[in-house]
């Protein structure tokens, strides 16, 4: 992530902010705007418990999962920060010349339900695949998919019905 976009976010979030105060009562955070931002991100880059985040950061479980969960609303109520999805992949003009899709296997918690679906034989983990594809050009995510863990890298890209599924394959 660039400081620019960064920046952008923290404005964002400070005028989403400021236009609908909530009720602050009780303790005040402990977290500025800016490391609550770095929370947010560190989850999702990395996919670690909210316990490992909240050891490293000197907070509980639950102030992680509130942080977190509080920023991606917000992000995704200010109207700046959307992914364009899989129409903007239909759209001629706008169509990228090289797309770049990856698949990664991020480790979660063992499910308390249908282990067997998320258990990742190859890994020896319990996984959640997430797909993503990017227009190499801008850099700019077009879609992202998810699937259990034990399916494989092409079927996911099937299910996930990219229009360079059905098109180019």
């Amino acid at each position: 992530m660039t400081i620019k976009t960064f920046k952008t976010i923290v404005d964002a979030l400070k005028n989403f902010r400021l236009e609908n105060p909530k009720d602050r009562r009780g303790r005040p955070k402990t977290l500025t705007i800016e490391e609550e931002i770095l929370v947010t991100l560190e989850y999702w880059r990395e996919y670690r418990t909210y316990f490992y985040i909240g050891t490293t950061w000197g907070v509980s479980e639950s102030t992680i999962w509130r942080t977190v969960n509080d920023i991606e609303l917000t992000l995704m109520k200010s109207g700046k920060f959307r992914i364009p999805g899989k129409k903007a992949l239909l759209k001629g003009f706008d169509y990228p010349e090289i797309v770049v899709m990856d698949v990664t296997d991020p480790a979660i918690e063992r499910p308390k339900r249908r282990q067997k679906k998320y258990y990742s034989g190859k890994q020896k983990l319990h996984t959640l695949k997430s797909q993503l594809v990017i227009n190499q050009a801008t850099k700019e995510i077009i879609c992202v998919a998810f699937g259990p863990g034990h399916s494989h890298d092409f079927s996911l890209f099937k299910k996930s019905k990219t229009p360079a599924s059905s098109s180019d394959i």
